[in-house]
């Protein structure tokens, strides 16, 4: 029965992942490795995280916190093996919840039997998620589960990172690194472990020094991915070039009052191409959100609510599903028909969002501010001339 509720959850998950987001790029930088039996994941935009991990890996069973699965919502979406952190105790003791002293135990020998199966850990040794220019601090339940793992059998742990090129809208580019497997055959110490879990993780993160740096070397990531998408991990690592950054700073104030994509102001490569792009995608895209009007709203109201930057996708996601069910459900009582339809068509729709802005935008410019497109064109050559090698 387990396995039938976690292939009905994939499949949701699929399906929420391709109507949310515009594309997911995998950049795989471990030769290959396969998935080991523990994957260790960085955390950056809360749960969504998780969502696109799975979308990437099926495989994955994550250990998660308890309290994301207290309602009904938090039931239907996440699935796993469940923790209660200490700092959600005191929480859940405010609210009349129970607690059992023996749930973790219980988890934890779910996490072993899991992982002595052949299946996949999941775990965030962060604990919990934020946008900022470093990580959080690494906890070490990760090395504390290896290390029993090592006292039966060997341990191969995976560490994956994820990087958001719009982590708050719909419509955009997630990139997902998989580096390099770390292998034990035997017994290890755990200090040792969690040394070797954090070094994993840092090879395929990346730190800024603070959150103006960070937002320079993310924009020239994007511009550097509108030429060729694995470059935008690459411009983060190397975009800190003082020529680079000096560059776009010439370029924003020139191009202060264009629309921007994505904190960029962007132009066609082509200008019929992205016209004819915009318009099929407009026939799709629009109607889609007009029909979907009460799910859209809902997604943006909801939004409002969320206290954290990294949270604001999530209110977003889970507002205008759940919106989205109730809607399709009321209209396939009177037109199944018209409801199956017109499903379809919306998830298709939604996808499309993240093409019909790009293009939109950069026609938008083209028509109103092209005098800026020669700039454009020679800020990003020199930014892939600066990466490509």
């Amino acid at each position: 029965m387990y396995k039938i509720k976690q292939k009905i959850g994939n499949f949701l998950v699929t399906l929420l992942v391709f109507a949310y987001f515009r594309k997911v790029v995998f950049l795989d930088l471990s030769k290959n490795d396969t998935l080991g039996q523990m994957a260790v994941l960085s955390h950056r935009n809360g749960a969504i995280d998780g969502f696109l991990y799975g979308f990437i890996f099926p495989k994955i069973q994550f250990l998660l916190a308890r309290n994301l699965r207290r309602n009904f919502l938090g039931k239907i979406f996440f699935w796993g093996i469940e923790i209660t952190r200490e700092k959600d105790k005191e929480k859940a003791l405010k609210q009349g919840l129970k607690i059992k002293e023996n749930d973790n135990f219980s988890a934890l020998k779910q996490c072993l039997k899991l992982m002595q199966k052949g299946g996949t850990l999941g775990i965030f040794p962060e604990g919990t998620s934020a946008l900022k220019p470093k990580h959080l601090k690494f906890a070490n339940g990760a090395s504390k589960i290896a290390y029993l793992m090592l006292q039966k059998n060997a341990l191969e742990i995976t560490p994956l990172s994820i990087f958001y090129d719009d982590p708050t809208r719909m419509g955009s580019k997630v990139f997902i690194v998989k580096g390099e497997n770390l292998k034990y055959h035997c017994l290890q110490d755990k200090e040792f472990l969690h040394t070797q879990i954090i070094m994993a993780l840092e090879n395929i993160l990346i730190e800024f020094k603070n959150e103006k740096e960070q937002e320079i070397c993310e924009k020239i990531a994007i511009f550097a991915s509108l030429y060729q998408e694995d470059l935008y991990l690459k411009a983060l690592k190397n975009s800190k070039i003082a020529k680079l950054q000096e560059k776009l700073k010439s370029y924003e104030t020139k191009s202060s009052r264009a629309f921007l994509y994505k904190n960029c102001a962007i132009f066609p490569k082509s200008f019929l191409l992205s016209l004819w792009v915009f318009l099929i995608t407009a026939m799709i895209v629009i109607p889609t959100f007009l029909f979907n009007l009460p799910v859209m709203i809902s997604s943006f109201v909801v939004a409002k609510f969320s206290k954290e930057k990294h949270t604001i996708s999530l209110y977003k996601i889970l507002a205008g599903t759940s919106v989205f069910v109730v809607f399709y459900m009321i209209l396939a009582l009177f037109f199944p028909l018209i409801a199956f339809l017109g499903c379809i068509f919306s998830l298709w729709g939604f996808h499309l969002y993240g093409t019909f802005k790009k293009h939109g935008i950069s026609l938008l410019n083209a028509i109103f501010f092209n005098k800026l497109k020669q700039d454009y064109d020679f800020l990003g050559e020199e930014i892939y001339e600066c990466l490509k090698n």
